[in-house]
C-alpha cells in the first residue's frame, strides 16, 4: 500500500480553440491547497513533425509569474505538496520515460527547482532484479496518480519498470527536506515473474 491517501488536487482543463501550429491546444490550472498560489499549465497544438506537443509550466502567485518552464513532452502534471510551499512536476517524454522536477516556494517569492534522479533509482531497482535475458532497453514509468505526500516534504509514489525478462513494480519514496537535493529512496521492490 502507497502511504497515506489525501484529497486530490482540484484542476480545471479549459479547451482552447486552435488556428493553427503553436496556437495554445489547452490550458489546465493547479491551485495550490492553500489557494495562493497556481500552476498554469499550457499545451501548444503540435507542428507538423514533431515528436511531441510543446508545454508551458507558470507558476502564478498574486498574479505574478515567479518561474515559468518551456519543454517539448508528451505530456506534463503537477502535485502540489500539502503545505502548498513546493510542488512535483512530471514530465512524460518520448525518449525518456518520464522527468521529475520538484519546486520549493519561499514566502518571499524565491523558486527554487532541483531534479530528482530517477536514472539511479533505476539502476538500484535493475540490480535486484533477475538476470534479464537479451539486451532490451528498460521502460520506467512513475504512475502519477498513484502520488500520496505523507508530510509537506515526503511523498510516495508507484514506480513500473519493464524489462525484456524481467519486469518490477516498486513503490519510490521522495524526501525533499533539503529542497536543493532532493533524495529518492526504494522502500520496496516487487519483481514480476511471467
Amino acid at each position: 500500500m502507497i502511504g497515506l491517501a489525501l484529497p486530490a488536487q482540484a484542476q480545471t482543463t479549459s479547451p482552447l480553440p486552435a488556428s493553427g501550429s503553436g496556437d495554445v491546444r489547452h490550458e489546465t490550472r493547479s491551485p495550490s491547497p492553500d489557494k495562493g498560489k497556481e500552476i498554469v499549465l499550457k499545451t501548444e497544438e503540435t507542428k507538423a513533425g514533431a515528436d511531441a506537443p510543446l508545454h508551458e509550466a507558470k507558476l502564478i502567485v498574486k498574479g505574478s509569474l515567479l518561474w515559468s518552464y518551456r519543454c517539448s513532452a508528451l505530456a506534463v502534471d503537477v502535485s502540489w505538496s500539502p503545505d502548498s510551499t513546493g510542488f512535483l512536476l512530471g514530465i512524460f517524454q518520448s525518449s525518456r520515460s518520464m522527468s521529475l522536477l520538484f519546486l520549493h516556494c519561499e514566502d518571499d517569492g524565491a523558486v527554487y527547482p532541483a531534479s530528482v534522479d530517477l536514472d539511479g533509482v533505476q539502476s538500484q531497482i535493475e540490480a535486484k532484479l533477475p538476470q534479464q535475458q537479451g539486451n532490451s532497453a528498460p521502460k520506467s514509468f512513475v504512475d502519477w496518480d498513484s502520488i500520496r505526500w505523507l508530510s509537506p516534504t515526503r511523498c510516495q509514489f508507484a514506480c513500473i519498470q519493464r524489462f525484456l525478462g524481467a519486469n518490477a513494480d516498486s513503490v519510490l519514496e521522495l524526501d525533499v527536506a533539503d529542497h536543493a537535493h532532493p533524495k529518492l529512496s526504494i522502500p520496496s521492490i516487487k519483481p514480476i515473474t511471467k
